[in-house]
């Protein structure tokens, strides 16, 4: 499933995954840095993240 926004309000992503510990956005259809930066944030238990 490519993803192309985020999506949901505020802090969906922490609620819903709160041991996401890897992800690969490298075939998202994200647009901007700063999408990946609000992903990342809300997920504190991230250790990986690749982007390539």
């Amino acid at each position: 499933m490519n993803v192309n926004s985020i999506g949901g309000e505020g802090n969906e992503l922490r609620r819903l995954f709160p041991n996401i510990h890897e992800i690969d956005l490298s075939r998202s259809l994200l647009c901007s840095w700063e999408d990946v930066f609000t992903i990342c944030t809300q997920l504190e238990s991230l250790n990986l993240l690749n982007v390539r």
